[in-house]
């Protein structure tokens, strides 16, 4: 044995005698070390809600159900595989009189079978609705501190899911809404009857407390909540992802112009110029359209009321040439909302339409609005301008609609996200979408002066 070979045998007979001294002093290490990489040592930081669906009449889950289970787990093993410690909450009792096997049992044993770890289980088995559903599991994550979640139902459910949750949970939450994909068939029969449980969900809700008479005004009251909802959390978001910098003085190119179409007594407008102080508000007030009386008187009592700096409102009658002039003067909003009123400017072609809706999403970096619904209509529905809007839709919905203008305008990048959707006093559904032309990031800026006066405002205030 030569002499580096004595060496490295005495260094292998010392550290051998350490770990022996070492076992028998502390005895012998942890099979399992708290570490960054393991999910299961970390708190819980997502929630993933399965909403329920009806059970078979002996109990047993149906395909939805399956469906639904299947891809909360895609869910859940993706975030794992990101490190995240997922909470799975299924929900759901079904019918009143069913007390021995909920819906929420039938989908825990399933996710069971799938081998979702029980410890990241949790079950609400007595939640009759998806109202109640949201109610429970807003204030799970309240206990738990959680400000992530996901929602899993069915593609025919995800509209309403949207309404419900976004009304019930606070804006900080950010949520995520999945819906396992249907046969073609059923998923057409679905949506029909969703358009008369879109008013159910307005009752539960307003049976929950969660939509307040004394809190709704405007042209339809308890419509304005859920979709400021819808709103306010993008604008949340917006400035959690770094998307909305807010500017740290005023010049007369305002970068934090936004403006508010027919603004509905001044709900929207009001919300707005509170959550974003620093910005200024333009209402542009639909009372000029002959169709609401006292609306301006309102909203200027609600701006003296609030007291609020930061809101002009602006009466007139805005038509399409105000768009292709802002387009013209190169002022971009960062944000507009045309809520229930694009239908209302006068177009008739659908040249004129798509070549309206491309210089009006072009007035901003980001468009809140809210088209009629696609369908045929046939007179019966009391749609405004219904015969226009066959004309203009051409059997198209509303995303693609806006897709195609993009496209054929040569509009650059342009996204477009489904917020939610709402039932219409003339019962059609109407979808809140989120309309971002990316190019416009650079140029947004406004001269408040320059764009009152293409509006050919009547009265001014603020």
């Amino acid at each position: 044995m030569n002499v580096r070979t004595k060496r490295l045998f005495l260094l292998a007979v010392v550290i051998a005698g350490l770990y022996i001294y070492t076992i028998s002093k502390y005895g012998p290490p942890p099979t399992h070390v708290h570490n960054d990489t393991d999910p299961d040592t970390s708190p819980q930081d997502e929630v993933i809600i399965v909403l329920g669906h009806t059970l078979h009449p002996d109990g047993m889950p149906t395909r939805i159900i399956k469906d639904r289970v299947l891809a909360a787990k895609d869910v859940y093993t993706a975030l794992r595989s990101k490190l995240h410690h997922p909470l799975i909450l299924f929900s759901g009792k079904g019918k009143p009189n069913r007390e021995e096997y909920t819906e929420a049992a039938a989908m825990r044993d399933l996710a069971l079978y799938e081998k979702i770890k029980q410890d990241d289980i949790m079950t609400d088995p007595d939640s009759t609705n998806t109202a109640q559903n949201a109610v429970f599991s807003a204030k799970l994550l309240e206990e738990k501190s959680i400000e992530e979640a996901t929602i899993v139902t069915s593609d025919f459910h995800v509209l309403r899911s949207q309404y419900i949750f976004q009304t019930v949970f606070p804006s900080y939450i950010k949520l995520k809404f999945i819906g396992a994909p249907t046969e073609e068939e059923y998923r057409t029969r679905q949506l029909e009857k969703e358009r008369s449980l879109f008013k159910n969900a307005q009752e539960d809700l307003q049976a929950l407390g969660v939509l307040d008479e004394a809190e709704a005004y405007g042209y339809h009251p308890f419509r304005n909540l859920p979709r400021w909802k819808m709103i306010e959390r993008e604008l949340e978001a917006d400035v959690r992802d770094g998307e909305l910098v807010i500017p740290t003085k005023k010049d007369k190119h305002n970068k934090l112009a936004m403006v508010d179409y027919g603004s509905n007594y001044g709900y929207f407008s009001a919300h707005l110029a509170q959550k974003l102080p620093e910005g200024t508000v333009i209402s542009v007030e639909g009372e000029a359209y002959k169709e609401y009386d006292g609306a301006a008187a309102f909203h200027r009592k609600k701006i003296d009321e609030l007291q609020l700096k930061n809101n002009i409102l602006c009466k007139t009658r805005v038509q399409p040439p105000a768009f292709a002039s802002l387009v013209e003067s190169k002022q971009v909003y960062r944000y507009q909302l045309c809520l229930s009123v694009f239908h209302w400017f006068d177009m008739n072609t659908m040249e004129e339409f798509e070549q309206a809706l491309s210089n009006h999403l072009s007035n901003a970096q980001t468009t809140f609005i809210e088209l009629p619904e696609a369908m045929v209509y046939m007179g019966s529905e009391g749609q405004h301008a219904w015969k226009r809007v066959n004309v203009w839709f051409a059997g198209r919905d509303e995303v693609t609609i806006i897709q195609e203008v993009a496209a054929k305008y040569h509009m650059g990048k342009v996204s477009v996200k489904t917020l939610g959707a709402l039932v219409h006093d003339n019962n059609t559904v109407r979808k809140v979408l989120r309309v971002d032309v990316h190019d416009n990031a650079h140029r947004v800026g406004v001269d408040v002066d320059a764009v009152l006066e293409a509006y050919g405002c009547t009265v001014k205030i603020g």
